[in-house]
């Protein structure tokens, strides 16, 4: 009898705690919407962008999507199915990083772990990177696309577009992500490494002869077992990253670092998700966690001026419980949102839109 009371009592105060928790219950269910960005419309449902087996997306146009899975597909929002644009016996190596030559209509990707270029067409396919037996990837093209960065194996090369030669940058220090500034001579590259006990990501400069900067921006973590999120805006002057840590709902919220080269200063946001650089100014768009919600902000990174776009409120049951990826179409009208949805069973008023249901319209 003691033993069955103390089972309820534990049971009790179980149900006292879960009850105490705002009511919030995370599904979490995948779910994908989109935003014009043109200051009146909202967040509404849209699937037309699902990414799914094809991976990550490229929303250049409503003409060319590009998507990064397994194989390298093309699309488009204005026609069904999708158009392979590698060969059967060739598979993406990395993932994560494309280039992407608008002016030029190219794109460089890693597959077989080599570097090949290709036109949005799909004509003109080439191997770029040489039959060394190294393991290449991360191209990342210069602002003005004339050099090339990518990794191999775990060191940074350079790639002259016009002079066909790859160099070695620094064949002692590791890096994950790295961009070549022509008009400063300077080399920018991201790296994990260990120092003090603790796990770090860290923003480094270098120029030939000289020696590396101490970290311009870093993170830190206990786990060992992340994905460097590492990013540089279109014109080369900002570079953003964040610790990826994966978890069973999406990426947890971490602190967002934003590094400005000319004012040499860094931005700092607490508690984000995700984030994507403005295809055609120096604004940026991230997700932070706010009032046990996912939202979605505009930050001016010149002024600061911090927008808010979206608080994350969906209806009185759910909510947007995380966002995972940001897609912003290369015009700077459109963003395409992957994320999570959440659920409560408590009523919440919201201090923007409501999240529309899925509609026509332009974009």
């Amino acid at each position: 009898m003691v033993r069955i009371c103390l089972i309820l009592l534990f049971l009790a105060l179980l149900m006292l705690v879960i009850s105490g928790c705002d009511d919030f219950y995370p599904g979490p269910d995948l779910i994908h919407y989109s935003l014009i960005l043109d200051g009146n419309s909202s967040v509404r449902v849209d699937n037309s962008l699902m990414v799914s087996s094809w991976g990550k997306a490229y929303y250049v146009s409503d003409q060319y999507i590009f998507h990064l899975g397994n194989k390298l597909v093309r699309r488009s929002m204005n026609q069904a199915g999708v158009v392979q644009m590698i060969p059967d016996n060739l598979s993406i190596t990395d993932k994560y990083n494309m280039a992407i030559d608008t002016d030029n209509q190219l794109l460089y990707f890693a597959a077989g772990n080599a570097i090949y270029k290709i036109s949005f067409d799909g004509s003109g396919m080439a191997r770029i990177s040489p039959d060394d037996g190294g393991i290449y990837s991360c191209p990342v093209l210069s602002p003005w696309a004339d050099y090339l960065m990518a990794i191999r194996n775990s060191k940074m090369m350079r790639y002259k577009l016009d002079g066909n030669s790859w160099q070695e940058i620094l064949p002692t220090i590791n890096a994950s992500y790295a961009v070549y500034i022509p008009e400063t001579e300077q080399y920018y590259f991201f790296r994990k490494y260990y120092e003090a006990s603790s796990y770090k990501l860290g923003l480094f400069s270098y120029v030939l002869g000289d020696t590396i900067s101490a970290p311009l921006i870093n993170l830190t973590t206990t786990s060992s077992d992340f994905r460097p999120e590492c990013m540089v805006d279109p014109s080369g002057r900002y570079f953003a990253m964040k610790i990826q840590i994966q978890s069973w709902d999406g990426y947890s919220p971490g602190t967002i670092l934003v590094y400005d080269r000319i004012e040499q200063d860094r931005i700092e946001l607490a508690k984000g998700f995700c984030f994507t650089f403005s295809p055609v100014d120096d604004t940026m768009i991230y997700s932070r966690q706010m009032h046990g919600m996912a939202d979605l902000n505009l930050i001016n990174l010149d002024t600061r001026q911090l927008t808010l776009l979206w608080d994350g409120y969906i209806s009185q049951s759910s909510y947007s419980y995380s966002l995972e990826e940001l897609y912003w179409r290369f015009d700077g009208q459109v963003l395409h949102i992957r994320g999570y949805k959440g659920y409560r069973n408590t009523e919440s008023k919201s201090h923007s839109a409501k999240l529309l249901e899925p509609s026509g319209g332009d974009r």
